[in-house]
């Protein structure tokens, strides 16, 4: 299972528009909210453990081979002011090596949820490109990542604006 990082399609994306120069590289990803069920939760006083929520009843549980489609607690985007956010390729990311791993950091990521009364505990990262993996003949939007936060967020009860600082992905 892949609850947090880079799925499938994100693979492909990387290893044919990096490594292998073989499609044509996004201009742009796309983030978004969403409520995981696979979400993780530190305890400061065990620090060894990590809880597992076990919430059934509450968020997506994406797996490796999973698409966007299967994001089905987005905020609800009818009548609402929630949108997700476009960040550019090669001006809105730092590419930087934390703690022995490379990331790359995302600028701020601010989200107007004047509106939406869900609960959200992850982003999610969207690219389009033609993938080979889900056989698209036109390039089409797919699931490139997905970043756990630190702490669920009551979107009924955030001030207007919901923004990420520092925010990024990390390979290891």
């Amino acid at each position: 299972m892949c609850a947090f990082g880079v799925f499938d399609t994100g693979e492909e994306l990387v290893m044919e528009n990096f490594f292998a120069l073989a499609g044509t590289q996004p201009a742009e990803m796309r983030v978004g909210l969403y409520q995981d069920r696979d979400w993780y939760v530190y305890d400061k006083f065990e620090y060894e453990n990590i809880k597992k929520r076990e919430d059934t009843n509450k968020g997506d549980v994406l797996d490796d081979s999973d698409d966007i489609a299967t994001i089905t607690t987005e905020p609800t985007i009818s009548g609402s002011t929630y949108a997700r956010q476009t960040l550019t390729f090669g001006t809105d990311f730092t590419v930087e090596k934390s703690g022995g791993n490379w990331r790359a950091r995302f600028a701020d990521l601010t989200f107007d949820v004047t509106n939406p009364t869900q609960t959200v505990n992850a982003l999610f990262c969207i690219c389009n490109f033609q993938s080979d993996d889900v056989q698209d003949s036109v390039p089409n939007d797919h699931l490139f990542a997905t970043i756990r936060l630190q702490n669920e967020r009551d979107l009924s009860i955030e001030e207007g604006q919901l923004t990420f600082k520092r925010a990024g992905l990390y390979l290891s």
